[in-house]
Order: C-alpha cells, then structure tokens, then sequence
C-alpha cells in the first residue's frame, strides 16, 4: 500500500479493511445565503432558542445561540453554504456560540459540545475562517480536512480523518497540539493527552454508524426550511448541565435565563443548587443598595452668636 493509500480514510479502514478515498463536501444550496447555518434533521431535535424550547423535524436556519438535542436513536446534520458539514450524532447536545462569535464572515463558527458525537468536514475550498469545538477537556479548531469527536463531561477524544487540526487544553496553559491525518487523542479532563496511532477499540464499535463513511451534504437542504413554532417556556432540568458545565459558553448563561429565576420554579431548583451556580447568588439574593454617606448637619450661627 502507497503512502496516499494510507492517507486516506482511517475510520473506514478500521472498520472493513479496505481504503475509501476520502471526498469533498458537497457545495451547499446556491440560494442560502453567506454564512448561513442550516439544521437538517435525521429525526426529532429538542431546540432551545432564547428561553424557548422547540421540537424540531424539518429543515431550519440555525441562530447564534441556538442549544440542539438529538433523541437517542437519530442525529441531525448542520451545513453552511461554503460546503462545511457538521453531523451530530444520536444522544448529542451542541451549542452554537452566541454573538459576536458565530458565525463570522470568514466563515469562522464557535460550538460548545456537551456530550455525545460529531464529525465535521471541510472542503479545501472553504474560507480561511476555523470552526471552533469546544470540549470540556479539549478545544478544536478544524480549518480544513474531517474529523470526529466524541465528549463527555469527564474525558474528550478526537480522531483526524483528513487534514490536520489544533487543539489545546482549556484548563492549562499548554502550547496547542496539532494532531495530523490518521492520529487519535483522547484526554481525561485534568489530566495530559493521550496520543495514540489508532482509535481504540470502544470509539470504534460506539461511532455512529453514519460517521463510518464521508459526510455528503443532505439532499433535504433544498426544501424550504422552516421556522420553528409552538415553544414552550424551557424547564430547568433541561439546560442544568449546560449552567453548570465548564465550558465558556456557561458565562452567558446567567444574562440569557435570569428572567426564568423571578418566577417558581425554576428559583427555586437554582437556590438548591447555589453551591454548583455561585454566579446565579446575586441574582437570587442581590446585595442591599449601597447606604448613602452620612452628613453632619448643617450648623447656622443665630444673630445673638454673631
């Protein structure tokens, strides 16, 4: 086997023992517009946009702050109109970064995962700009090339398909990693990167079965989508562990939900968990108002003193 053999898809030779040529991308709807997200659905997807939560299962734009949820059986799959893909895995919760992170005009986005599976694909024809991962143990950037990445709240690992990709530690000032083609690390979050030559075996038989073959934009883009409708007011078991997660998007969580803290019971189920959320204190018990410096009185001399 040449070296341009074995440069191509790792999973898949993992897997069936036989080379895949990995492929490109392909071109997104000409009719989106620049820089647009779209989420296509493969089955039911929970969205929390604002502080409303939608069950989504057709086509829509995603929005800088959006929170998904796939169920356990389905995924889903972002696409951008300059061909990047991004598949989420059943049982998967991402965030996309509120603004000015996301997405940018380079084509740069930010997305936080929580838990669960994605693999993500860009074309080498895509901008210059880097989609961000953020992990609790790892943080990614992929400017061009495949790769997956499984995450949970204690450990992260990554497999490189093709191209190369930069990642750091968030919890460490350790120079970033550049993890080549074919390459797997894994990390526990506290501890150093595990760099190994192969994914192990329990990444292997857990990866999604659609992420065993190159992305390939979904043919669904091309229906209308739609906007999400019927929202009902989100319930705080339902974003606990976003707030109280260690991910950077936890510090814009207290502006976006602070409303939900004045009525029950979502006050209530914040209070009994104060010692995780301090940030959420000074909003359920704020400091009294500052007390006015004291002033003597103004003495007056009378006529007789004078």
């Amino acid at each position: 086997m040449n070296l341009s053999q074995r440069r191509q898809s790792g999973i898949a030779a993992w897997l069936r023992g036989a080379a895949m040529a990995a492929c490109l991308c392909a071109a997104a709807s000409s009719s989106a517009q620049a820089g647009t997200l779209i989420l296509v659905p493969e089955g039911p997807v929970t969205l929390i946009r604002g502080t409303t939560v939608f069950d989504a299962e057709a086509p829509f734009i995603a929005a800088p702050g959006d929170m998904l949820a796939t169920d356990a059986h389905e995924g889903a799959q972002l696409e951008d109109s300059n061909g990047t893909l991004l598949a989420l895995g059943p049982q998967t919760r991402l965030a996309i970064a509120p603004t000015p992170r996301a997405p940018g005009a380079d084509g740069s986005v930010t997305l936080s995962l929580l838990t669960g599976w994605v693999k993500i694909s860009r074309p080498p024809a895509a901008p210059q700009g880097t989609w961000t991962i953020d992990t609790p143990a790892l943080h990614t950037g992929i400017s061009h090339g495949s790769a997956v990445i499984h995450t949970s709240s204690a450990a992260t690992a990554l497999f490189v398909e093709t191209g190369s990709v930069e990642t750091s530690l968030p919890d460490t000032a350790t120079a970033p990693l550049n993890v080549a083609a074919d390459r797997y690390l894994e990390r526990d979050v506290g501890k150093p990167p595990v760099p190994l030559a192969r994914p192990r075996a329990a990444f292997v038989s857990e990866l999604p079965v659609s992420f065993r073959d190159p992305l390939a934009a979904s043919a669904r883009r091309a229906q209308k989508v739609v906007t999400p409708t019927q929202g009902r007011l989100v319930a705080y078991a339902e974003i606990a562990d976003w707030l109280a997660c260690s991910l950077p998007v936890r510090k814009t969580m207290v502006a976006r939900f602070r409303p939900l803290a004045h009525s029950e019971p979502f006050r209530t189920q914040i209070r009994l968990n104060l010692r995780a959320l301090p940030e959420w204190r000074p909003i359920l018990y704020p400091p009294p108002p500052p007390v006015p410096p004291h002033r003597p009185p103004l003495s007056y001399k009378s006529a007789e003193d004078s």
